[in-house]
């Protein structure tokens, strides 16, 4: 990696036109990573390679793939659908122009939904309250079976047995085990139970990375777990219905590495991770930023090919991690 200082050059466009985007970069010892997005555009001079540059930028290609990225969802490092995620990837940098290789990083503990249900078994006018939900991550498989549905901050713990609890908090370790204890055959969460934050969407939540979580976690937006709330309240009974169908193995996330190359061997890194955010769709957790690092790399290369400016000084590598901090740390 890049050994030595660093400067922001008013003449480099390699510098001057990733201002929005995160480089890494090290010393011998030690390696940093510089936020650029912060810095105004007034520290580079706005030359013709800079404005070439913006004009080769496609909000189109961006926007697409963005949504090709949310169809592999939820795409997780170390999933069928994470590597999916990674050859599609790796295709557009191939098709960019830039030499490609697909790194295996070592094994984890990996976790992929495959299908589930959640529904109002009684009363059926209460069905809309199941709807934009999503099963946190590490949940185990269970059988379709009904039970039910009593709110935590409404009845007595030791009522649980058999029951499905609902409740406003995040589901700590050691809340999650306290309810296990108590009975519960499964949980729902509508944390952080705001006005205003995962009203109508969940705030998706993951367990701990153990291949034995007994009972499943569920996450509802908060008008829908506020209305199951209020019916309970007002002495409603109400039985659901659940099931779900999940693997978790240890397999090998699957890390994208591009390469645009410079005159010299010392690279900067322009990366993103490839995995959706707790298994959720992740379109901008972090289909967004992977899809402007392949952009970039698109953008400068097909400036590089069409001689509209030079190839850089210091060779470019553009990654997508396959799963965030796992892969990182890797590496």
């Amino acid at each position: 990696m890049t050994q030595g200082s660093f400067s922001l050059a008013k003449n480099d466009p390699y510098v001057c036109t990733a201002i929005w985007y995160q480089f890494s970069f090290s010393s011998m010892k030690n390696i940093f990573v510089v936020l650029l997005f912060g810095f105004s555009f007034s520290l580079c001079a706005q030359n013709t390679s800079e404005l070439e540059f913006a004009s080769a930028v496609s909000q189109s290609n961006l926007q697409t793939m963005v949504r090709d990225l949310v169809k592999f969802a939820p795409r997780m490092g170390g999933t069928v659908r994470g590597d999916q995620s990674a050859e599609y990837l790796a295709q557009q940098f191939r098709d960019a122009g830039l030499q490609t290789e697909i790194v295996e990083d070592p094994e984890l503990l990996s976790f992929e939904h495959d299908r589930w249900s959640l529904a109002v078994e009684e009363p059926s006018a209460l069905r809309e309250y199941i709807q934009n939900e999503w099963l946190a991550g590490y949940s185990p498989s269970v059988k379709l079976q009904r039970a039910n549905l009593l709110s935590a901050e409404l009845s007595q713990e030791n009522a649980y047995g058999g029951s499905i609890v609902l409740t406003e908090k995040r589901i700590s370790s050691e809340l999650y085990n306290a309810y296990v204890k108590a009975g519960a055959v499964c949980i729902l969460t509508y944390a952080p139970a705001t006005q205003g934050k995962y009203t109508d969407a969940a705030f998706i939540s993951s367990l701990r990375s153990v291949s034995d979580n007994p009972i499943p976690v569920f996450n509802l937006s908060y008008k829908n777990g506020a209305g199951l709330k209020s019916e309970l309240q007002k002495g409603t009974p109400i039985v659901l219905s659940f099931m779900t169908e999940t693997t978790i193995a240890r397999r090998k996330p699957k890390t994208v590495v591009a390469t645009l190359k410079g005159e010299s061997d010392q690279y900067y890194i322009v990366c993103a991770h490839g995995d959706s955010d707790s298994g959720g769709p992740g379109a901008d957790d972090n289909a967004s930023g992977t899809a402007g690092v392949v952009e970039v790399a698109r953008a400068l290369q097909k400036l590089i090919s069409t001689k509209s400016i030079s190839p850089p000084k210091k060779t470019i590598k553009f990654i997508v991690w396959g799963s965030e901090i796992y892969s990182t740390g890797h590496f």
